[in-house]
């Protein structure tokens, strides 16, 4: 039986929906570290009852599991002293993790951890033919309903965008480059009015915005590294696209470096919602020191 770790959030999400039923239907088991459970599933009155009663199991944490936890709260300081414990379980006991939370599924990326959101959840569901597709659909357009943009923030190697009735799309695929000193697949971001296949091949989900474009702000990133004092590199990259719309900001982030999937922000000062550069700067060896800086590039504003 396979067993898969869950944070708190994925269960919010099917029972805001009064699907809490629908997981349950694969085969396998879900596990959540104990005390999360007493601390965070405390509302709805009753969901914990009922997610203990359908077959989510409360488990213990091992003593490397803890410190592997706290390892990660210091390294993803986005995820909560809860989430570095459902990534560690996963991580540790080699399953998939399963979580409605961005950064925690940032992380995990970052982990090479597999790890499944919401709708990835109800995709599985549904490709075992678990459920019908008049539910399927049903239950997508009750999450958009629920918040249009809280079930999308992520899309895998491809978007749409439509300005004044002319479509764009926004490619991140993998290319074997060189990444400090190796060859790795590296993600790369390309604009185009081309429609690739891939487009067909994908569910989107439409969310409109009609306003007008303000201004398009490129997040550029420079990334530069020192080996024994001396400089060997010194990178420039596109960390992210932000549209600006007056009074809101939709972007788009590229967070990890060998990943295709597309994070999809909405707010205000979004480029203040990126992953931090600290990110880069950390976990090379004692020899190397690096630096990470970001600037704004406002491209044709519109006055």
């Amino acid at each position: 039986m396979e067993y898969i770790s869950s944070d708190a959030n994925i269960w919010f999400d099917f029972d805001a929906i009064s699907s809490l039923d629908l997981p349950f239907l694969l085969p396998c088991k879900f596990i959540m570290y104990r005390e999360a459970l007493r601390e965070e599933i405390v509302y709805p009155t009753g969901l914990l009852s009922e997610l203990l009663n359908r077959g989510l199991i409360a488990v213990e944490i091992t003593t490397e599991e803890f410190y592997l936890a706290e390892a990660l709260r210091i390294r993803y300081r986005r995820i909560s002293v809860y989430d570095a414990i459902a990534l560690s379980i996963a991580k540790n006991r080699g399953i998939l993790l399963i979580t409605g939370d961005n950064a925690l599924r940032q992380a995990a990326i970052k982990e090479c951890v597999d790890v499944k959101g919401t709708i990835g959840l109800l995709d599985s569901i549904y490709k075992q033919h678990l459920i019908d597709r008049n539910r399927y659909v049903a239950c997508l357009e009750q999450f958009i309903k629920h918040d249009e943009y809280q079930f999308t923030p992520t899309s895998s190697q491809a978007l749409g965008m439509v300005v004044d009735n002319e479509k764009s799309y926004l490619y991140s695929f993998t290319e074997c480059l060189d990444y400090y000193g190796s060859k790795e697949d590296v993600a790369v971001w390309s604009v185009s009015d081309t429609k690739l296949p891939i487009i067909d091949r994908k569910s989107f989900i439409k969310t409109p915005v009609g306003e007008v474009v303000k201004g398009i702000i490129l997040i550029q990133e420079n990334q530069r590294m020192f080996e024994n004092g001396e400089q060997t590199y010194d990178v420039w990259l596109t960390r992210g696209i932000i549209i600006d719309v007056g009074d809101r900001q939709i972007a788009f982030e590229k967070d990890v470096w060998f990943s295709e999937e597309i994070i999809v922000h909405r707010g205000y000062e979004l480029s203040k919602e990126f992953s931090p550069t600290e990110d880069f700067c950390d976990h090379w060896d004692s020899s190397v020191k690096a630096e990470c800086s970001r600037e704004a590039v406002v491209l044709n504003p519109i006055k």
